[in-house]
């Protein structure tokens, strides 16, 4: 029994030794659990800290990179072309205190260890730019000057924890002239007959498509920021109502359509009807666009089926679509603008004269700016530089301190004496520029300056020198190629021989003051408000031109190789007349300044049959500044014409003789400039070593005034648009510009005011074909809402095509018959602007003119950027290629 109960005892003792192993292992196996457990809380709070701060560093990184980008975006709407130390100032070292670079505060203690942009070097301290075609992006495929440049964050986490970020960019400068035709607001074309206009088209506006009975075609891209419309005018009239029902053909690959339209594997109609294949339908559109008479509100969305019709592929299942050669804004078409647009800056701002205080952006992107020539001319010698006291600041009129330079003739003074057809009483010209001590009545007055730029940036005065060599001309517009020269070697002419008619001294006798006109023509756009043949002249179309010898000037530039040429490409010449401009009151943001505006465009009027001003404000009017009359330009018109002693001042007052007009002085704001003997071979080049005849540079002509240009420009009747005599890249960017044929006549625009068809009398007739090789940017009017109500003089509707700019096809101005003649046109035409000096509206077929048979091709030479006119207009865009993350130091 003792040994039974101690076994058991002892059993007892094993099994509470068991158990105290067993729960010392418990508690073990437990405090190795629970110290696992802490482990592994302690290590998923490290990771939790690790990712949470390269998560931080990350999006810090990333915030960094958007803030450089940022950064180089305001750089390029600060500075047209900024240096490579500007670009790369907008990153700086990361050890050195930064504006630009992110503050760590803000970025949660971030730090970065290197914030840079890498510039690859060009010459003279600019970014290497090279030509190429943007990559990516909207403007994929546009040839631009492509300056690559790689953006570099590195952000630094105070736990260590780094990220690095690298970004390629591109700045990408896009050449308007590129374009076959741009226009920064709605676009048009509905010409009559046949019409074809290769090159791409964009208009940052909406893109009206018709014609009658055409066809329409296109043989390139198309883009349209706001809506296509096939189905109504810019004037919101129905095409079934107007009659423009012919075909428009669009391109569907890049076979594109051939010549004169038709459909083809390549090439198909655009319907308007059955479907409808616009983004709009029936006048609701998108803004800019006009609705129609009735009101109809705009439509921000397009048809349901658009996408399809725009993108998708031209073979079936049907709806059939145009490949994406065809886009709106809905389908990927975005704006090109230049860069200084915005605010109150407008486009027209790259013709203008600079302002004081204004943005260095504006000024440098100024075509003012960028000129190796300037023609200045101002009543006011304190707006030219150097005021009263330079002596290159010459009056152009016979007052002692002109006499005494020795010019070759006289000034051009009244004396009814000699011809009684000048009006000689109710005007003192002298006296109304300030000197009352001089009683002439002098036909050409101002003050000019004329400056070049040299090779080392400085601007130097020659208009003593430029006035030496002769400012007058015959009666015939001087023409090389036909043998018609100017006697001397004037570039600027401003006055002209009075008619053979009247008694002139005998050649062995130098002319005098009292034998010459000043250079006057009549235009009948801006002097006729309404398109009625009624023989009458307004003082509004009595234009008073400067005209420039384009042969002269490029002799004059072999000459003068201290002129700066290489730069652009060649010669900017710029030109500004500013006499009788009178301050604006309504400028903003500083009322009362001269802003190269004519201060008149109240030449809507619907309600008035005859168009007559009558003060009120209306769709159409005030072409740069919507909801304002301007009519204070009228105010100063009429000083030189007079009817019984009283001044001519409403612009739509008939002048009681025409042929007075031509002779007299003009004191408003109406002049302009012409360019002559501009034939194949006479534009000025850039200078070169041995001349290479594809690329010998060019010559354009910048105004704020509107500009003529005689036929032949830059091509001849022989070799037409050959390149086998060295033709020049040339442009005219102008506030508006009108083509002459060679056989134009200033004193038969005059004689024939208003009428341009043959049938019905004596007309304005071009009697040849003309050419003009020259690329073309400059305003037009605005479009407006057609009205049944509208009507002309005698109860009769107006044309269906009142209230439109004109369309494409209309561009290019006319004043002349030119029916049975064909104008042969190559080069690019951009409208960047509302014209604000030749502000009449848009008027065809009775008495402006009568079309030619139009030859419209675009310049394939400015398809390459080394063949583009010196100073073409660039948009710019920076293009984001894509970033990544280094992880090569991780």
């Amino acid at each position: 029994m003792q040994t039974n109960i101690s076994r058991r005892r002892e059993n007892k003792n094993d099994s509470k030794g068991f158990a105290l192993i067993s729960v010392l292992l418990l508690l073990l196996i437990l405090s190795g659990i629970a110290v696992a457990l802490m482990y592994t809380v302690n290590t998923e709070q490290h990771l939790q800290r690790n990712d949470q701060g390269n998560g931080l560093a990350y999006y810090s990184a990333e915030a960094g990179m958007e803030k450089m980008m940022a950064d180089l975006g305001d750089l390029y709407s600060t500075l047209a072309s900024p240096t490579r130390a500007q670009i790369q100032a907008v990153a700086c070292n990361p050890n050195v205190p930064c504006a630009n670079q992110p503050s760590p505060a803000v970025l949660n203690g971030t730090t970065f260890s290197d914030y840079s942009i890498n510039v690859p070097p060009g010459p003279g301290g600019a970014p290497l730019c090279n030509p190429s075609t943007v990559s990516s992006g909207p403007n994929k495929g546009l040839i631009a000057s492509i300056c690559p440049m790689t953006l570099n964050v590195t952000a630094l986490r105070p736990g260590g924890e780094e990220v690095k970020m690298i970004r390629n960019v591109e700045i990408a400068l896009i050449p308007v002239f590129q374009f076959g035709v741009f226009s920064s607001s709605d676009l048009s074309f509905f010409a009559g007959p046949q019409f074809d206009f290769s090159g791409r088209v964009q208009t940052n506006g909406n893109l009206f498509l018709a014609s009658n009975p055409g066809p329409l075609t296109f043989h390139g891209q198309i883009r349209v920021v706001f809506d296509v419309v096939r189905d109504t005018l810019a004037n919101g009239l129905a095409i079934t109502t107007s009659g423009h029902t012919g075909a428009v053909y669009i391109p569907t690959s890049a076979g594109g359509c051939p010549l004169g339209g038709g459909s083809s594997n390549t090439c198909r109609a655009m319907l308007f009807t059955g479907p409808d294949e616009g983004s709009a339908f029936g006048g609701t559109l998108q803004p800019p666009g006009i609705p129609t008479a009735g009101g109809i509100a705009n439509n921000n969305a397009p048809p349901s089926d658009w996408n399809t019709i725009s993108t998708g592929p031209s073979t079936p299942p049907p709806p059939a679509g145009y490949n994406s050669f065809i886009l709106s804004g809905s389908t990927g078409a975005t704006a090109l603008n230049l860069p200084f647009v915005g605010g109150n800056t407008q486009p027209i701002e790259i013709i203008r004269r600079p302002i004081a205080g204004e943005a260095v952006l504006t000024t440098t992107s100024r075509l003012y700016t960028k000129a190796q020539i300037r023609v200045l001319l101002s009543d006011d010698p304190t707006e030219l530089k150097g005021g009263a006291a330079d002596p290159d600041n010459v009056r152009l009129a016979n007052v002692p301190v002109t006499v005494a330079l020795g010019l070759p003739v006289p000034f051009a003074e009244e004396s009814s004496a000699v011809d009684p057809d000048w009006t000689g009483a109710g005007y003192n010209g002298v006296a109304s520029i300030g000197d009352p001590t001089n009683p002439t009545k002098n036909l050409i007055d101002g003050y000019l300056r004329v400056e070049y730029r040299d090779n080392t940036g400085n601007y130097n005065p020659v208009t003593r020198q430029w006035l030496a060599l002769g400012f007058s001309r015959g009666q015939a517009l001087p023409d090389s190629e036909h043998g018609v020269f100017n006697d001397g070697k004037a570039i600027l002419l401003f006055q002209q021989l009075r008619d053979a008619a009247k008694p002139l001294p005998p050649l062995s006798v130098p002319p005098g003051k009292n034998d010459w006109y000043p250079i006057n023509m009549y235009d009948q756009r801006e002097g006729g408000f309404r398109d009625v043949n009624n023989g009458i002249c307004r003082i509004n179309g009595v234009m008073n031109l400067v005209d420039i010898d384009v042969g002269n000037l490029q002799a004059w530039l072999a000459a003068h190789p201290a002129v700066e040429g290489q730069t652009q490409n060649g010669y900017i010449l710029y030109f500004s007349d500013r006499r009788g401009m009178l301050p604006d009151p309504l400028s903003t943001p500083v009322p009362n300044l001269k802003t190269g505006a004519y201060g008149f465009d109240d030449v809507v009027n619907e309600p008035i049959s005859t168009g007559s001003p009558d003060g009120v404000w209306e769709q159409g009017e005030a072409q740069n500044s919507a909801g304002k009359v301007n009519n204070w330009g009228q105010n100063n018109l009429g000083e030189g014409f007079s009817t019984a002693g009283t001044p001519i001042t409403p612009p739509d007052t008939p002048l009681p003789n025409c042929a007075t007009a031509r002779k007299n002085w003009v004191s408003g704001a109406r002049h302009g400039v012409r360019l002559v003997n501009g034939t194949l071979g006479n534009l000025p080049i850039r200078p070169v070593p041995i001349p290479d005849l594809n690329d010998t540079g060019g010559f354009t002509l910048a105004s704020e005034n509107p500009a003529y240009i005689v036929a032949n420009y830059n091509a001849s009747d022989a070799a037409g648009f050959t390149n086998l005599s060295p033709h020049a890249s040339a442009a005219v960017i102008a506030d508006t510009v009108t083509l002459l044929s060679r056989q134009w006549s200033d004193q038969t625009s005059f004689a024939i005011p208003s009428n341009v068809d043959p049938t019905k009398g004596p007309a304005r007739n071009a009697a040849n074909d003309g050419w003009f090789r020259v690329a073309i940017a400059s305003g037009k009017n605005q479009n407006f809402s057609w009205a049944k109500t509208a009507k002309l003089p005698g109860g009769n509707p107006v044309s269906s095509d009142f209230g439109t700019d004109g369309g494409v096809h209309n561009f290019l101005r006319f004043l002349e018959n030119w029916g049975g003649r064909t104008l042969n046109y190559q080069g690019s035409m951009v409208s960047l602007y509302y014209s604000a000096y030749a502000t009449g509206i848009f008027k065809c077929c009775a008495t402006v003119y009568s079309p030619p048979t139009r030859a419209y091709a675009f310049d394939i030479d400015f398809q390459q950027l080394d063949h583009l006119p010196p100073g073409t207009p660039r948009f710019q865009d920076v293009v984001n290629l894509g970033f990544r993350q280094d992880f090569s130091n991780r």
